[in-house]
């Protein structure tokens, strides 16, 4: 799919401090999508993607293993999309390796009453489900869109953040009566 890039935010970390964009804002403890649209740069390290925590931003401690991650996207050196778990540490991908300056549609369903979530890349299936990082179930109070500070560019567009629904509500038109 196409995006105006001239419109997208642009995460180029390049340091050794997590750097993006934070929102604080508790989420409702229901099965939520989000969506995004993703365009990678060629890179030769890793690129967090999304993080969706359970403190505040403020009350992060940052850094490549944070107790406060609930759910962690990566794009890694392959440019391949991954779930990263903590303890005991397990990567699983959901996409195929994604090339360089090509946008693409990313989904992330996070069922915080299931403790789990998985991912799909331009409406491909979803991937098998992957626990919550300590299955605590705890809510989610803010989410992250940053780089690792691994250098790297990667740019994203259109984030939507909704209610879940599986499966997906479907649209059918019925026959066409034309007019006397």
């Amino acid at each position: 799919p196409a995006r105006a890039g001239e419109g997208s935010l642009e995460l180029s970390p390049g340091s050794t401090i997590v750097a993006g964009l934070h929102r604080d804002q508790e989420l409702p403890s229901v099965p939520l999508v989000f969506t995004h649209y993703l365009r990678t740069s060629p890179t030769a390290a890793s690129l967090g993607s999304f993080r969706l925590l359970e403190t505040s931003h403020a009350g992060r401690a940052p850094g490549w293993l944070e107790e406060a991650v609930r759910a962690h996207g990566e794009l890694n050196d392959s440019g391949i999309l991954l779930f990263v778990q903590y303890d005991p540490w397990v990567a699983t991908s959901f996409s195929s390796a994604l090339v360089a300056d090509r946008w693409y549609r990313v989904e992330i369903v996070y069922d915080q009453p299931r403790n789990v979530h998985a991912g799909r890349v331009d409406d491909g299936p979803f991937s098998a489900a992957v626990g919550d990082f300590d299955g605590s179930g705890l809510p989610v109070r803010s989410f992250a869109i940053e780089g690792e500070g691994q250098g790297g560019t990667f740019h994203v567009d259109n984030y939507i953040i909704r209610l879940h629904v599986d499966p997906p509500p479907v649209v059918t038109l019925g026959a066409v009566e034309r007019a006397p």
